[in-house]
């Protein structure tokens, strides 16, 4: 019996960690950038805006091209939806928040079979 409420108790601590990481405004900010593009077809750098606004979030790339999204945030996990119509299409990455506040995301574009990954660093 112990162990299920210390196991309750842990789960109950972690959910609030987790909720209060995405809701106490630790996102948000300029992040440098470092990626890899799908199936390891190059790198690039550069750095990203993510702006809160209210429950969703804008984030704003220069990476070589422009490109803009919106997100949200569900757990430790920020989804955005991404893209450039005009130059490169659009796409979706998925970033896991560390409590350091690094975003380790993976991301696909639209009509791609590959996987590229990027990771998004505060910049202090």
């Amino acid at each position: 019996m112990k162990k299920v409420l210390f196991a309750i108790w842990i789960a109950a601590f972690m959910c609030l960690g987790v909720s209060s990481f995405a809701e106490g405004g630790k996102i948000g900010g300029t992040y440098s950038v470092q990626g890899t593009n799908p199936g390891g077809k190059g790198s690039y750098t550069g750095t990203v805006t993510i702006t809160p606004m209210g429950k969703v979030y804008q984030l704003d790339w220069k990476v070589g091209n422009v490109y803009s999204g919106v997100g949200i945030v569900n757990g430790n996990i920020l989804s955005v939806g991404w893209g450039n119509l005009a130059q490169v299409g659009y796409g979706i990455v998925t970033y896991t928040m560390q409590s350091n506040g690094v975003l380790s995301g993976t991301w696909a574009m639209a009509k791609g079979t590959e996987l590229g990954t990027e990771t998004l660093t505060p910049m202090k």
